[in-house]
Order: C-alpha cells, then sequence, then structure tokens
C-alpha cells in the first residue's frame, strides 16, 4: 500500500509586485517609500547607500538587504554608478523574519537564480526593468509556457538557499551615509517647494511626495534649516514675489496669480506679513531706489 507524503512548505511566495533592474548614476537618490509587502534590493555592481527605518547602511557589490512591510526605506548612489536589482512581493511566511534587519552576501547559485528570475521577468512581463515608481506589472499576452510558476519557484528558492546558508555581513551602521542621505531629503525638499512655487502647498502633500513620515521631514528640516517647511516655503514665495515685483512686467494681480495665490488681496496680505510692507510700498522702495541709482 503506498502512503503518499505531504511536503512541507517553508516559504510561499502569494505574489509578485514589481520587479526591478536600475542602473544608477552618480548623483542618483530615490527619496523613499514604504509599503505592506517585503523588498529586497541587491548590488550587482557597485555600492549604495541605504536607509531602514532611519538608519543608514552602506549595501557593497554582492550584497542584499531586505526591507520588511511597512519600513521606511531609501537608496542612493554612493559617488559611483551602481547597478541593482530591486524585487517586492508578498510573503506572510513567518520564515521571513529571518531577513529583518539583514543584509546577506550572495554565493554563486544565489546570483545564478536571481539572474533566471530577471529572465523569467522579461520574458512575463512586458514592462522595461527600470521603471521607477511602477506600481503594477503587467503581463505579455503570450509569455513563455510556465514562466509565472519558475519566477515563483525561483524566488522561493533563492529565499530558502539564502536562509540555509546564513551569510550575514557585519551591518555596521554608516552615520556618514546617514547624514548624508537626510542631507539629500532635505535637498529633495527645497528642490519640491521650488518646483510646486507657483502653487500652495501642505504638509502632507509635500510628505506624500518624499515619502516620509510628518514628524520625521517636519524634524529633520527643522535641524538642517532652523525653520519649518511651511516658514521656509513663505520665505521662497515671499523672494519670488519681490523678483516679480521688482522686475515690473507683471501686475500685482497677475503677480498673485503665478505664484498660486486665490486672489491679489490673500496676495498682498501675505506679503505684508512676511515683508511689513504692501506690495504698493514696497514697488515704491524699488523705484525709488532704481531712480536714485541712475
Amino acid at each position: 500500500m503506498f502512503e503518499p507524503i505531504t511536503l512541507n512548505s517553508v516559504i510561499n511566495i502569494e505574489k509578485i509586485v514589481t520587479m526591478h533592474y536600475f542602473e544608477y548614476e552618480r548623483d542618483f537618490i530615490f527619496s523613499g517609500e514604504k509599503h505592506n509587502f517585503w523588498e529586497f534590493a541587491y548590488a550587482d555592481k557597485g555600492e549604495v547607500g541605504v536607509m531602514a527605518d532611519n538608519i543608514g547602511y552602506t549595501l557593497k557589490e554582492g550584497e542584499i538587504i531586505f526591507h520588511r512591510p511597512n519600513e521606511y526605506h531609501n537608496i542612493w548612489a554612493n559617488d559611483m554608478r551602481a547597478n541593482i536589482i530591486v524585487i517586492t512581493f508578498i510573503c506572510n511566511d513567518i520564515t521571513m523574519n529571518f531577513f529583518n534587519r539583514k543584509i546577506l552576501r550572495l554565493h554563486d547559485l544565489q546570483k545564478n537564480l536571481l539572474s533566471l528570475i530577471l529572465k523569467e521577468g522579461g520574458a512575463t512581463f512586458s514592462d522595461p526593468l527600470d521603471i521607477m515608481r511602477q506600481t503594477k506589472l503587467n503581463k505579455k499576452e503570450n509569455p513563455p509556457f510556465g514562466s509565472e510558476q519558475l519566477i515563483k519557484t525561483y524566488l522561493e528558492q533563492f529565499l530558502i538557499s539564502l536562509i540555509r546558508s546564513d551569510t550575514a555581513v557585519d551591518k555596521k551602521t554608516n552615520s556618514s551615509a546617514k547624514k548624508t542621505n537626510e542631507d539629500r531629503i532635505v535637498e529633495a525638499i527645497v528642490l519640491f517647494l521650488k518646483n510646486n512655487i507657483n502653487r500652495q502647498l501642505s504638509l502632507d502633500e509635500i510628505c506624500r511626495d518624499i515619502c516620509f513620515s510628518k514628524s520625521y521631514i517636519k524634524n529633520l528640516f527643522n535641524q538642517k534649516k532652523g525653520c519649518g517647511i511651511m516658514q521656509y516655503f513663505a520665505l521662497l514665495k515671499t523672494e519670488a514675489s519681490k523678483r516679480l515685483i521688482e522686475e515690473g512686467t507683471l501686475n500685482f494681480t497677475q503677480i498673485a496669480e503665478k505664484l498660486g495665490f486665490s486672489s491679489v488681496h490673500y496676495f498682498s496680505r501675505f506679503f505684508k506679513k512676511n515683508t511689513d510692507m504692501s506690495p504698493r510700498q514696497y514697488s515704491n522702495v524699488v523705484r525709488k531706489v532704481t531712480i536714485n541709482t541712475i
């Protein structure tokens, strides 16, 4: 009498979310994100800086880092070109706790499995593998037979192999990487504010674009700039207002519209609050200075 044996499954990949192969330039920075599924980033060539819940690490060539669900993370090039594999997936097995806060070094078998995953992904999905901020993979009409199952199988084998070998590296925190990343986050915020100088922004909208929590970027920006984000935005709008008044090509209503104010009256109140002068008074001062210098 034959007696079938049920094979236990320790890791079950439920869904693939995204699959990427990025080639980062020396000045690349990804501002950050968090999501409710697993992600790993593997440095195929070069090295990158990585943040995981505000802790900075350096990911060297041949190393992989895992980000657990709902962990804030971002990545940037360490002043060198770098090729990075990023795969996100859903897996709710308790076994995945092994990868929490771990950086591992891959051996040849694991590198080969990663290569096979990307190969099958390229055959299965129609999208290029270097689309930033991708939220959905689109399947080809006629992918090779069994390609989706092979992606799942290779990925599960890859994770099991990592657990078996347990090649964790000493992931000392990198304080200089943390500082560099913080500076770049602040730069990204400032750039976002400048690019949206013609709009009214809320702190929630800025947080959504930068992909960090409100409390984190509020504290970080204040620490680096000595003022709040919205206060800094008001300063940028004030300086832009002054330049437009000094140029003299637009009237006050046009300036208000150009800078995203709902009315010229609101613009006037804003300007006076930040300069102690009305737009008309400032225009008169500029005109007097111009006349006196002729």
